[in-house]
This record gives C-alpha cells, structure tokens and sequence, in this order.
C-alpha cells in the first residue's frame, strides 16, 4: 500500500497597515511553486538577497546582472563555499527566471550570471554513477549479471537514549546508547 503525505502551508495575513510589493509580490509567486524543505531552503536565500539588495540600494525588480555578480562577489568576501554560493544563486537565478515567465520583469538578469566553480568532494558515499555501476557488470556469457550482485553499506547506527532491558514490573530507564554500526547487505535477483 502506498501512502502519500501532504504538506500544508499556511500563510498568515499581515495587519492591515502592511502592502506588499512588486518584489515580495514576485518572491511569493516563486515560492509558491515549492513546499516542505526546498521552500524553507529558498526563502531563506531570497531572505539574504533581499537583505542584501536593501542595504545596497538595489531595487531587486531593477537589479542588472553586474548586481547579481556582485552578491556573489559579497558572498565569496564573507567565506562561504563555493557550494552554499552556488546554491543561494541557483535560487536568486530561478527567481528571475520565474519573474521573466510572469510577465514582473522584462528580462532575466540572472541568465548569465558567472557561478562559482563547484568541486567534487571526496565525501563518502556514491554518486549516482557509482551506484549504477555493480549493475553494468558482464557475465562471462556477455549479458548484465544482476542475480549475484550484492551490495553491502556500513550505515552509522542510532545514537541517542534507548530503554534498557528491565525486570518485568519495574519502571524502564534510559541510558545512553553506545556507538555502533550497522552492517546492511542486500542483494538483488
């Protein structure tokens, strides 16, 4: 059976005093189109380019794209990663991109705005080449061979409290949990 959660988002009407503007008005409609954590994660960086904006005086609906270059220049002066730089202007691009579809601005700014090169990290895990690769393998026959491929990843166990084992009758306590690993293999065929 498969199950579907929905995500409702509620928006509170601000008092009465409050009008939005073409930018907010702009940055609604873009959010609008995500929920969960991807919108949590996109407000957040229209939040500092907002800031930024403001405090620069830019206009966002009027910002050119030496101005989106310039935040990114900003950004990389306060040390941020080339990733999180990335990242914040992937989001500041999209809402150009969204603004340009609506009709708020007449060109996109952000259309050829230099991004910061993004190196591969040697983080552990695999990449979704590598995942697909156990499956590529040949048989000596010649064809793909998915019925011995195995897979096995060392997945960090919970941390935290658990219940220890207790008598039948008496009150259960938690202790802390020791660091431990969990093995997981699984195979496919």
């Amino acid at each position: 059976m498969t199950t579907i959660q929905s995500m409702i988002t509620t928006v509170e009407r601000p008092d009465s005093g409050f009008e939005p503007d073409e930018a907010q008005l702009a940055a609604v409609s873009f959010l609008a189109r995500y929920n969960g954590r991807t919108m949590d994660a996109y407000r957040h960086d229209l939040r500092g380019y907002f800031q930024w904006a403001a405090d620069n005086d830019v206009e966002v609906l009027k910002a050119t794209r030496p101005h989106i270059e310039l935040f990114r220049a900003w950004m990389e002066d306060r040390g941020l990663a080339a990733s999180t730089i990335d990242r914040r202007l992937s989001t500041v691009c999209g809402f150009y991109r969204f603004a340009h579809i609506d009709g708020r601005i007449g060109s996109n700014p952000a259309q050829y705005v230099r991004r910061p090169q993004v190196h591969p990290t040697d983080a552990r895990g695999l990449d979704r080449s590598e995942l697909g690769a156990p499956a590529a393998t040949r048989s000596p026959v010649g064809r793909v061979s998915v019925h011995s491929m195995r897979m096995v990843v060392d997945l960090p166990a919970p941390l935290g409290p658990r219940k220890a084992k207790t008598s039948p009758g008496s009150t259960s306590k938690l202790t802390p949990a020791p660091p431990r690993r969990f093995r997981t293999a699984w195979s496919v065929g």
